[in-house]
């Protein structure tokens, strides 16, 4: 019988190699799991802030029906007030604030005669001649023809700064201010609050208006206009003729009726310490029935554990 072939017992080397092979294949598979882990952490993160975020944009959905609802409460003790104040909703955690402004409170762009434009700039601080070309140059913009105001601008002034415009015709939201030669973004943000589209007067409602509208108003004073916003704070059924006693040098730049257009400041806070927030400014419409209508809609920004990204504004045809 011939012997059987024995292998080569196994060297030092081959048992060490092998060793390290078995090593190589662990730590690839612990950084596999390690990254998976990773991976999977992060998508649950992702997957919470979505549900958050969803829930901030439901709760802003939500104030905006309870404005409009609270806008038109048959009971004036409990109708809020378009002035700005601020209401506050605790909601299971979460927290929805919400403002309501008559845009009849506002200055309008399209139709504001020129002592309120130039009244309102100056009561935000600009400087006369900035503001008389500023006041020249909006007047420019909403009026059909080509005729420069003293300080305005027309098509050859607009072509000289590199830019379109006018459009010689009404504005048709005040975004479009921005395109208004001589404005700048820091100017816009100051002014933006504080004038509409929407109301379609020359005067405004001094029930309603901010103090900065009212400052814009000729021979305005500073005490009669802090007695009358601290009387809105009254919810009796005559306080506006509370209000309009304080005002009587508002003349012919008053008009006390409101409505039927308003934005609706809203922000929500949800999730852990409140660290998912959507907010939005909402137009409407009350058409008188008990419902409303969305003349525009602007997403002022949402944030995500504390990262914040602004959205682009949308409109809806009046």
């Amino acid at each position: 019988m011939m012997p059987r072939c024995r292998g080569k017992p196994r060297t030092s080397d081959q048992r060490g190699l092998a060793l390290i092979s078995v090593l190589w294949v662990l730590m690839v598979i612990a950084v596999l799991m390690t990254g998976f882990a990773v991976v999977t952490h992060a998508h649950r993160h992702v997957t919470i802030n979505v549900a958050h975020q969803s829930r901030a944009h439901a709760l802003v959905n939500a104030g905006l029906n309870r404005a409009a609802i609270a806008m038109q409460d048959p009971d004036p003790r409990y109708r809020w007030h378009p002035d700005g104040q601020v209401y506050r909703f605790p909601f299971e955690g979460d927290l929805i604030e919400i403002s309501v402004a008559d845009e009849n409170g506002k200055i309008d762009i399209n139709t504001a005669p020129e002592q309120l434009l130039l009244g309102l700039l100056a009561a935000l601080g600009i400087p006369d001649e900035q503001a008389q070309a500023l006041s020249d140059a909006i007047q420019d913009w909403r009026d059909p023809d080509d005729l420069r105001r003293l300080h305005g601008a027309e098509r050859e002034e607009y072509r000289k700064a590199g830019q379109p415009g006018p459009a010689n015709e009404l504005f048709a939201n005040i975004a479009e201010l921005t395109q208004v030669l001589g404005m700048t973004p820091e100017l816009y943000s100051r002014l933006a609050p504080f004038v509409t589209v929407y109301s379609g007067r020359q005067q405004i409602n001094p029930v309603t208006a901010a103090a900065e509208v009212l400052m814009a108003i000729p021979g305005a004073r500073l005490d009669d206009i802090a007695e009358a916003i601290a009387l809105r704070q009254v919810t009796t059924p005559n306080y506006a003729q509370g209000v309009m006693n304080r005002l009587t040098w508002v003349g012919q730049f008053a008009n006390a009726a409101p409505g039927p257009a308003y934005t609706i400041t809203l922000a929500a806070a949800t999730g852990p310490g409140g660290g998912v927030r959507a907010s939005a400014e909402v137009v409407i419409w009350l058409t008188g029935d008990g419902s409303y209508r969305i003349l525009e809609w602007r997403d002022r920004n949402l944030a995500l554990d504390g990262v914040s990204t602004a959205a682009a504004a949308s409109s809806v045809a009046r």
